[in-house]
């Protein structure tokens, strides 16, 4: 990924009973706020050096959210966007695959030059109204994808150019 057209391409994979799931349907490819009260994954990304993160939602129907944060959870607001995600989703019986690729272009440009903590994570609703919580890692007490233990990824600024 190089400095010009920055992207973030993500894929998300959940095996198993996916006819158990309540899997948003397909809409129009808009900005849509509350993404995460159904099943969705989510990307979080910490430039190194700050408290500031980004949060990426992205849903099954093709729906996206992108926030801004400038520290743990503090002054939420949306970040606007030159390019909407991209998202493409496959469901089957045994597994739903979530591709996204993210333009970056509206992160300021020393952000670009920055290693990277990334979250992981995925809001999964089952058809009888449970929900659980899925990241690479979790804080100790409950689930909060906000918190710095779910930024178990680091990419390195060298590696990404």
């Amino acid at each position: 990924m190089g400095f010009e057209n920055p992207q973030l391409k993500l894929q998300f994979r959940l095996s198993g009973r996916i006819k158990d799931l309540a899997i948003p349907s397909p809409e129009e490819p808009v900005r849509t706020v509350g993404l995460w009260e159904e099943t969705c994954c989510e990307a979080f990304l910490k430039p190194a050096g700050g408290g500031a993160y980004y949060e990426f939602n992205m849903s099954p129907s093709s729906q996206w959210a992108v926030f801004d944060f400038t520290g743990y959870r503090e002054n939420f607001r949306q970040l606007d966007v030159g390019r909407a995600p991209v998202i493409d989703c496959e469901t089957t019986e045994e597994s739903l695959v979530l591709d996204a690729v993210i333009d970056l272009s509206m992160l300021p440009p020393g952000v670009h030059a920055q290693d990277w903590a990334l979250g992981l994570t995925c809001v999964v609703t089952a058809k009888d109204g449970t929900t659980s919580f899925w990241a690479l890692a979790h804080p100790l007490e409950k689930p909060d994808f906000h918190d710095s233990n779910c930024f178990a990824l680091t990419l390195e600024a060298a590696r990404r150019a």
